[in-house]
């Protein structure tokens, strides 16, 4: 089975990708929920399954291809490895990919709970700017190392890891009111 999995992993390298998502994402939202199930007054709310559900799609089919996709994209404009190359890179996707990720998360996620596109795209306008601030600081730094540090055929995976603070940053800017 290991064969198998190295194999499709090998052929296919989007699937690893995929599957780090598929575990981090949900795994974030569920960090979030128990962390402020404690915060709330009735510490019996149970674990909500069906958003976590989201959380898996949403990483597995949107944001792990779009983030492979990405990687790709950055590698072959802007090729190489120094630590400027990865700072120029770090920044270009601040400015390009970073507005598209959060975008496409407040609005798919919206969509996924069955609000409406003038719903989702209201979530969009009154979170947007906060989020992207504080992806401002958080996203360069993870990202000028691992287009300086990581191989290339591991970025995928290693932004999957950071992506899981972020992600449960995500969800506590999802679940909170506007």
């Amino acid at each position: 089975m290991l064969r198998k999995f190295t194999v499709l992993f090998t052929k296919y390298p989007i699937s690893r990708g995929m599957v780090v998502y598929a575990i981090l994402w949900p795994s974030s939202d569920l960090c979030r929920q128990l962390a402020t199930s404690g915060i709330q007054k009735d510490k019996t709310t149970p674990v909500d399954l069906p958003r976590l559900a989201r959380f898996s799609l949403f990483g597995t089919l949107w944001v792990a291809p779009t983030v492979f996709t990405w990687v790709k994209i950055s590698s072959r404009l802007i090729p190489g490895s120094s630590l400027r190359v990865a700072a120029v890179k770090a920044i270009l996707e601040q400015f390009t990919y970073g507005p598209f990720s959060i975008i496409s998360f407040y609005f798919g996620m919206n969509l996924l709970e069955g609000k409406s596109s003038n719903e989702a795209w209201h979530e969009v306008e009154n979170k947007f700017l906060q989020t992207w601030k504080t992806g401002v600081k958080f996203w360069p730094v993870v990202q000028t190392f691992n287009f300086a540090l990581i191989p290339e055929r591991n970025r995928v995976v290693f932004v999957g890891l950071a992506s899981f603070i972020w992600t449960a940053y995500l969800s506590f800017m999802e679940a909170s009111s506007s």
